[in-house]
């Protein structure tokens, strides 16, 4: 009989790259460094010493590595990098002990998956291969105790992909893709459990993969060009007017557009419930100054995921909503109750921009005229809301006892005008939203 031919399959594809490496951990250390990752925040463990290894040699040798920082705890760990992925819009990694140790990320993770973050969790998983079989097998008895039946199903509810890493895979290549999948928007955390004997699989000196970048990374979107006339219009012929946004700020040319968008328009800004970063200059004569969301006859939302409580500051039945967001629909909440006449998934700045340039063509003199009554109109209130507020604190600091209210101001006296602020303050933050006055 004759056999069946063999089909020739390429180790790699024709635009994955060459990298030195000796060892799956190297392979796996490359990745994140060309992925974007600059540090490793990491809490040891047995099965782990692969990532010191990895990346103390690559320093040696000149190969491409994240810089590896000692953490004591994992959630900590985990919080890092989230601190490091908000303010440098790109990823970081943190890497733990096993099941216990992804466990101890807690709710870290949870801050993870709300928040967007595009962070790559990792952990080591004990050991399976029968002791003396390979490098890395078992060799502790409380290896065994080491393995649950499904390690990312521990936070699989809060990832957008998790993987454990197989004898079958080409280590660069899945970190890569992991990447990929996180920077992608909606951004977010993935988790890569990596064996011991798995990344101490030997190689031949050299590996090839694709980086991150080579892969491709999924770009922001356009709004449908009709979406925004229909939006323009309704904003122009508005008579009571207000935009809601709770995170635009994690880009910050939306914020800029957003601006010059409430500027042309004299459109009122509010952040409902407790905003994740900074969309909207709190000095600004527009910032929360606007009507109540029932008081609305046209809203414009933008990453917000919930401008206002269903039943109890709807807005009226007859109001036009037009929601922006890059998943507008919010497939990540089970349950929710509001409405939109035009759910438009675009990315905010872009979608803010074609608003005001449509807009911009739509005005004519009784407009514009009508326009500048409401910018004078809100200046006034936020006056009003400044000198009452100024009052206020002067009334808080005679007080026998420091208050909330009080700490935020003396606060903000403090505070210079490009320094990072990070508001825990619970229930006292919106008197740190309001004394800090970011611009």
């Amino acid at each position: 009989m004759n056999k069946p031919k063999e089909l020739a399959t390429p180790a790699a594809d024709n635009f994955w790259r060459e990298y030195g490496a000796e060892d799956w951990s190297d392979a796996i250390v490359a990745a994140m460094k060309l992925g974007g990752i600059g540090e490793l925040y990491f809490v040891s463990g047995s099965e782990m010493a692969f990532y010191q290894e990895a990346i103390a040699k690559a320093e040696s040798r000149g190969w491409p590595a994240p810089k590896l920082v000692t953490m004591m705890h994992e959630s900590v760990a985990l919080h890092a990098a989230l601190g490091s992925a908000m303010v440098t819009g790109q990823p970081a990694a943190a890497a733990v002990h096993v099941d216990v140790g992804t466990l101890h990320y807690g709710a870290a993770v949870h801050a993870a998956w709300r928040g967007n973050y595009p962070v790559l969790l990792t952990a080591g998983t004990g050991p399976r291969a029968f002791p003396g079989s390979m490098r890395g097998a078992r060799d502790s008895t409380i290896q065994w105790l080491q393995e649950p039946r499904d390690q990312g199903e521990i936070v699989r509810q809060y990832t957008k992909a998790d993987h454990r890493l197989e004898h079958q895979d080409n280590p660069g290549l899945m970190v890569s893709r992991l990447l990929q999948i996180a920077m992608s928007e909606p951004k977010g955390p993935a988790y890569l459990a990596i064996p011991r004997e798995t990344a101490m699989l030997p190689l031949a000196g050299t590996t090839r993969f694709p980086t991150r970048d080579q892969l491709g990374v999924a770009q922001g979107t356009y709004p449908d060009p009709e979406h925004a006339k229909t939006i323009a219009r309704w904003l122009v012929n508005a008579r009571n007017p207000l935009v809601l946004t709770e995170r635009i700020g994690r880009d910050p040319l939306a914020v800029a557009e957003l601006v010059q968008l409430a500027e042309l328009l004299a459109l009122p800004v509010s952040e409902p419930g407790n905003p994740q970063v900074l969309n909207f200059p709190t000095t600004h004569a527009l910032f929360d100054t606007g009507p109540r969301p029932q008081e609305a006859d046209v809203c414009l939302v933008l990453e917000s995921i919930s401008p206002w409580i269903p039943g109890v500051s709807t807005p009226p039945a007859d109001a036009k909503i037009a929601w922006v967001s890059l998943d507008p629909v919010q497939s990540r909440f089970k349950t929710m109750e509001f409405r939109a006449d035009l759910w438009i998934p675009a990315t905010p700045a872009n979608a803010i921009r074609a608003i005001r340039e449509t807009a911009t063509g739509l005005l004519d003199k009784s407009e514009l005229a009508r326009i500048e009554e409401r910018r004078q109109r809100l200046a006034a209130r936020k006056r009003e809301m400044q000198e009452r507020a100024e009052a206020q604190a002067r009334e808080a600091g005679k007080q026998a006892a420091a208050s909330g209210l009080w700490v935020a101001y003396e606060l903000g006296k403090l505070l210079e005008p490009d320094a990072i602020v990070l508001n825990d303050g619970l229930s006292n933050g919106v008197f740190v939203q309001r004394y800090a006055r970011r611009e």
